[in-house]
């Protein structure tokens, strides 16, 4: 465009000037401070002027500047709490410019969004797995396999993942696919989203696989994940039916091995998976090394510790 209207102009000015641009520090070309202005003092506690800007500069900010790239634009950055800003930095000659651009309005409804992806894409999850089963076929066969465990109950051997995420709602809609992502890659299917711990199920084939599928599929979700994570994984035979007493027609997986993976994820450590003596005997051949091994119950579990980018824990 050679020429921009004076009302987009006037519009960019308001939103951004006006009604974001909150602050703004300079360097030279060795990265020292040289100029500085706005209201630094909303994103450092008792200090304003060049106190604030220098303890930026050495906190939050530490490596921005001198910058020697194209413009880079950094959203949603955590200055301290409750306080987010999207960070521009770019070149002029030779001093870098980094502007403080408040995002808390932005910030928030990115959340909202969020939060809501995440409860429809619980429902989603919910009524394709209802689908599958009443227009499948799979309800009648239920029907036909009922036995005294409970109506319509279907017993087949495989592997369960309960991984439980401490975070607020607002920052599990992500996680939830790619928990699903996880489990489709490998075979398997999420079967349960309850509030903050998501179930994964793996049915084994003729050569018994679903062990090591689930251990993968687990290792996999935490090394792609940053949230705070634990895993259980358990492996043995599994019911699928609806839970007693209850007047909904729909079918949940249910047993021993359910609630025992559910019971090691409510017992792993931070970033933790940790996986049954059963099930690690049938994945010990196509899985590295666990971390450490640790008594829970009296059992033998294999442990491990998964953080992103890397196979193990970091280390000090």
């Amino acid at each position: 465009m050679d020429t921009i209207p004076h009302p987009v102009l006037q519009y960019i000015s308001d939103s951004l000037l006006k009604r974001r641009l909150a602050a703004y520090l300079v360097c030279d070309a060795s990265g020292a401070l040289a100029r500085w202005g706005g209201s630094l003092e909303r994103y450092v506690t008792g200090r304003s002027g060049a106190a604030a800007a220098r303890e930026l500069l050495d906190g939050a900010l530490a490596g921005y500047a001198p910058h020697d790239g194209p413009p880079s634009v950094l959203q949603f950055v955590h200055l301290r709490a409750g306080v987010v800003a999207d960070v521009h930095v770019f070149l002029d000659g030779a001093e870098t410019w980094v502007l403080l651009l408040d995002a808390r309005a932005q910030h928030d409804e990115r959340e909202t969004a969020q939060l809501a992806e995440y409860e429809r894409y619980g429902r989603v999850v919910e009524l394709e797995r209802v689908l599958r089963q009443f227009f499948g076929g799979a309800a009648a066969q239920l029907d036909e396999l009922a036995d005294s465990e409970g109506d319509g109950a279907e017993r087949f051997d495989g592997a369960v993942v309960s991984a439980r995420v401490k975070a607020s709602p607002r920052a599990l809609a992500g996680f939830a696919k790619v928990v699903e992502e996880c489990a489709r890659e490998r075979g398997g299917t999420l079967e349960s989203i309850g509030g903050q711990c998501f179930t994964l199920v793996f049915r084994d084939g003729d050569g018994g696989a679903a062990a090591g599928d689930a251990v993968e599929a687990a290792r996999a979700l935490l090394l792609r994940v940053e949230l705070d994570a634990s895993v259980g994984v358990a492996s043995g035979s599994i019911v699928r039916g609806m839970p007693t007493g209850s007047r909904r027609r729909w079918f949940a997986v249910l047993g021993e091995t359910v609630e025992r993976a559910r019971t090691l994820s409510g017992c792993a450590e931070r970033r933790e998976i940790l996986v049954d003596a059963g099930g690690w005997a049938a994945a010990a051949s196509r899985l590295p090394p666990p971390t450490e091994t640790r008594r829970v119950g009296g059992e033998e579990i294999a442990v491990y510790r998964c953080w992103p980018d890397a196979s193990s824990e970091p280390s000090a």
